[in-house]
Order: structure tokens, then C-alpha cells, then sequence
């Protein structure tokens, strides 16, 4: 089993995460070794100027799931676009803190709803730690996670 590093944030192409500053914020020298996987190539490279010090990589999730274990992961507006078996599988991925934040509204081309990942979440690590939903958006923590 490969250590256990810092931190791994998975986001999508959101206008709060393709400037970097969720890395920007959670990447101080104190938080390294940092690891970021992001939307597309062309986030990844807007993320890397602002913040020249974290690793950020375009990855398929769960496949490209990078091995070993994290301190804190954050899933920022991401698990919702996975197809039930992907979910399920980067799910069981999760170890140590988890900080899942997800939009609440309605989706058309989306297979789940903030809503419905942060259920499958609870359901899989019981109650957030925790919880500050608001009608846009529902933020979660989960510590302890894989454990």
C-alpha cells in the first residue's frame, strides 16, 4: 500500500475551480505533497500558472484514480456527471477526510443530482461530520472515510 499523501482534489469545469483557487486555498506548503485532477487539459493549465507548485493532471475517474491514499479529498461539482458504476467504484476509493460540495438543482444530462451523490455518500459513510446545506448547494464532510 502506498502512503498516505496530503491531499487529492477532484473538480469539474465549474468557474470556481478552473482558475485554481480551491487549490490555491487547500496547497500551502504545509499541505504538500498536493495532487489535483482536473476536467480538462485546458483547466489543468489555467489551474498550474496560478498555483506552479501543485501537480495538477487530467484524469478519468475512477479508472486514472491515482493509487495509495490521501489525507483530505475534496470532490468539487464531479461525482454527479459519473455513471452509477463509476460512482460506486471511485466511492470505495475514498479514504481518510472527504469534503464533497455539489450543486443542488436540477439536471437534465446528468445521471445524479447533488442531492443523490451526498445520499449514496451518507450511505456509504454514515453521517457527514459535517453538513451546511443551503438550497444551491449541499457542502460535506466525512471523516474518516475507507476506515
Amino acid at each position: 500500500m502506498t502512503a498516505s499523501r496530503s491531499f487529492f482534489e477532484l473538480t469539474s469545469s465549474s468557474p470556481k475551480a478552473v482558475d485554481g483557487r480551491h487549490s490555491e486555498a487547500a496547497s500551502a506548503p504545509e499541505t504538500s505533497p498536493y495532487e489535483a485532477a482536473k476536467y480538462d487539459a485546458t483547466i489543468a493549465a489555467l489551474a498550474r500558472v496560478r498555483n506552479p507548485h501543485v501537480t495538477f493532471e487530467r484524469r478519468e475517474i475512477p479508472e486514472d484514480y491515482p493509487a495509495g491514499d490521501f489525507d483530505l479529498v475534496v470532490a468539487s461539482e464531479v461525482l454527479y456527471y459519473l455513471d452509477p458504476l463509476a460512482l460506486e467504484d471511485t466511492i470505495r476509493r475514498f479514504a481518510g477526510t472527504l469534503v464533497a460540495v455539489h450543486w443542488r438543482g436540477p439536471t437534465e444530462r446528468y445521471p445524479f443530482t447533488g442531492d443523490e451523490v451526498h445520499h449514496r455518500l451518507t450511505e456509504r459513510f454514515g453521517a457527514p461530520a459535517d453538513s451546511a446545506w443551503t438550497d444551491k448547494y449541499a457542502p460535506d464532510r466525512w471523516d474518516a472515510c475507507g476506515s
